[in-house]
């Protein structure tokens, strides 16, 4: 009777080998892959921060002209309507 229970078990452990298997060979094809794609990618890196200093240069240079362009409001004399003008329409 032991022995029948063994042998009822032999095929879910070999399911259970086949998919643990299949997994360690999926997990040692993605290991090897990881060094080239890690590699692949550092110059694509260095390009985005190249591009992002020059953005950042570029924003620096925007600030510096509005800086330079400010007008300050106070100082103005401004002559508000206060009643909001509405668009009339040809439409009746």
């Amino acid at each position: 009777m032991e022995g029948d229970r063994m042998f009822d078990l032999i095929p879910t452990l070999s399911a259970v080998v086949i998919v643990a298997g299949f997994f360690g060979l999926i997990l040692l094809i993605l290991w090897v892959a990881l060094p080239f794609s890690v590699f692949g990618i550092k110059p694509l890196m260095r390009q985005m921060i190249e591009r992002l200093d020059k953005l950042n240069d570029r924003l620096e240079q925007i600030e510096r002209t509005v800086a330079e362009k400010r007008i300050d409001v106070d100082d103005m004399e401004v002559d508000i309507d206060p009643a909001p003008r509405r668009l009339v329409s040809g439409r009746k």
